[in-house]
């Protein structure tokens, strides 16, 4: 029988046994939708005890929202290490973010049957208010000064219409535009909202503009 976890955050096999469900859920996502899952498959393929699940999560679509917000945590660190390399600074806003965001749609597109059966089978309202405000929180580079209401406001609302143009792409299936065509128009139409709202002054300009 796998090893009780201590409740404690400060004990490290606490931290240790987190991860070992995050990344067991996703391997089981990846291999089958999840009402095909369950906590036991979970358990088994993590190493812990069941008890120790219900110490991190009340249920299976919690874990497998919380493994979503991870796998797109690492997508969005990767690519973003990855724009620095393709896009340098005197590349312009919007074609800095084609390229990142490309990246970003062929990740997803690449784990479609993770991220669908996430948003199609346990994605709640709090869990797309936490996607939306991570959204929103990269669209733009770390700030250090304090953003206005309206500058917020902008990019929560931003944040909001690009999980659903992105989640409705996903689930278009075959007939969804390629993931270049898909970050084109989604980098002008956020280049233009920024814009209006001043948030890209200070950002390299595109020649047509």
């Amino acid at each position: 029988m796998p090893p009780y976890v201590s409740p404690n955050p400060a004990d490290p096999r606490f931290q240790r046994s987190y991860d070992s469900l995050v990344r067991a859920v996703t391997e089981l996502l990846d291999e089958a939708p999840l009402n095909k899952c369950s906590i036991a498959q979970l358990v088994q393929r993590a190493g812990v005890a069941r008890p120790t699940f219900y110490q991190h999560f009340p249920d299976l679509q919690a874990a497998a929202q919380r493994a979503a917000l991870v796998r797109l945590e690492n997508a969005f660190t990767f690519v973003e290490e990855q724009g620095k390399q393709l896009s340098p600074p005197s590349v312009a806003f919007v074609e800095s973010m084609e390229v990142e965001t490309a990246l970003i749609l062929e990740h997803m597109r690449a784990h479609q049957s993770f991220y669908l059966t996430v948003f199609n089978d346990a994605a709640t309202s709090a869990f797309f208010d936490d996607l939306v405000t991570f959204v929103a929180g990269r669209i733009l580079p770390p700030y250090e000064g304090v953003r206005t209401e309206a500058e917020g406001d902008c990019l929560t609302v931003l944040g909001g219409g690009l999980v659903w143009t992105v989640v409705h792409w996903l689930r278009q299936g075959t007939t969804r535009e390629t993931p270049k065509v898909m970050a084109k128009r989604i980098a002008t139409t956020s280049a233009t909202i920024l814009d209006a709202f001043g948030l890209t002054l200070g950002f390299a300009r595109s020649d047509a503009e």
